[in-house]
């Protein structure tokens, strides 16, 4: 059955979490193609601040990358042997991973734990990889968060409430390669900063179709802030924002750095403390 009305996501019956006063930074790490996670409730996955300089915490982390997998050895996990039997891991990211019907950052009984997660679901490194009809909530930091590649991403249905309780405030932050990557028919509400905040990436977003209210809640952020060129901002209900709703921006001084061609049409906005657009 469903706890939630808005968009009908199963309650897990497997938890996975660390034992009490035991730092367990990722709770599932992807390195492979092809890869589904499904009906799992993930939380109290974090790290000291010394260990996520080189290890990004997170519920689940997707990537390619030896140093990124396991930061004392710097090798990857399994061996990583490729065809030629050698030890080098695949340059290629990890392609049609799909995460679904997952509680993320929260209990089954929809609570805070004692414990919050760092992020939701990293995707460091990726081509191809959908989000859909998840509940992510309560993380110090984005609910889901890109790195070095993440083409193709698909976040679709999900509930992204309440994240960024003490780091990165946005609900969905979007930086690197990120190209025809599309969030679309999410609930987005109740977030520390930004509904979806894109930095300096590379790539164009489609972002449409979203219920995005109340965000903004510790930082006066727009609810969608968007650098680059080719992004869409499309048919969005955004409402009760502690700030603007869309915000464009260039990311420095030059001819490289100006955001161009960006389309915001057919949105509607309501009740907020600073410009529509």
């Amino acid at each position: 059955t469903s706890a939630t009305a808005e968009i009908e996501i199963p309650i897990p019956v497997v938890t996975i979490r660390p034992a009490d006063a035991i730092e367990v930074f990722r709770g599932l790490t992807v390195a492979a193609d092809e890869i589904t996670i499904r009906g799992l409730n993930l939380y109290g996955f974090t790290a000291r601040s010394r260990i996520t300089r080189s290890t990004p915490p997170a519920d689940i982390f997707i990537t390619h990358r030896p140093a990124s997998l396991n930061r004392e050895t710097a090798l990857p996990l399994g061996g990583g042997r490729t065809a030629a039997g050698n030890n080098q891991f695949s340059d290629q990211p990890p392609k049609g991973v799909v995460i679904e019907q997952n509680w993320l950052g929260l209990t089954v009984d929809s609570e805070l734990p004692a414990v919050p997660s760092s992020f939701g679901v990293s995707v460091f490194d990726s081509a191809g990889t959908t989000i859909r009809r998840n509940r992510i909530e309560y993380h110090n930091g984005s609910a889901i968060i890109t790195g070095r590649q993440a083409d193709n991403l698909q976040v679709l249905e999900n509930i992204i409430v309440g994240n960024g309780l003490s780091g990165m405030p946005d609900a969905s932050r979007l930086d690197g390669q990120v190209n025809n990557s599309l969030i679309s028919s999410n609930l987005i509400c109740g977030n520390d900063g930004s509904g979806v905040f894109l930095f300096k990436p590379d790539g164009a977003v489609n972002i449409t179709d979203n219920d995005i209210r109340f965000n903004g809640q510790r930082l006066r952020r727009a609810a969608v802030y968007i650098m680059g060129d080719d992004h869409r901002v499309t048919d969005n209900t955004i409402t009760h924002q502690k700030g603007s709703g869309v915000v464009v921006t260039a990311f420095g001084q030059g001819p490289n750095t100006q955001s161009t061609r960006n389309v915001i049409t057919g949105n509607r906005f309501e009740s907020l403390e600073g410009l529509s657009i």
